[in-house]
């Protein structure tokens, strides 16, 4: 995932005006949005490229490992 789609995710969970840039109201709504909720947005992306892409569902185990990574880190306090 590239940063403007993650920043466009951040964005929509914050419910703010979606733009790609991480700027200053994304910066201060984002603070407002829980990593479950921001991880959440994540694998459904993920989910829908496989939908509309069926040859990349070689890639969804691990892009959903990685989600779960992040998402454990979070749990013992490795992440803010």
């Amino acid at each position: 995932m590239g940063t403007e789609t993650a920043v466009t995710l951040l964005q929509e969970a914050a419910g703010i005006k979606i733009d790609g840039i991480f700027g200053a109201q994304t910066l201060v709504q984002s603070d407002k949005v829980s990593v479950y909720e921001y991880l959440l947005l994540r694998q459904w992306r993920y989910n829908d490229i496989v939908i509309k892409n069926k040859s990349q569902a070689a890639f969804l185990s691990g892009w959903t490992n990685r989600n779960r990574k992040i998402y454990e880190m979070y749990k013992q306090g490795l992440l803010a």
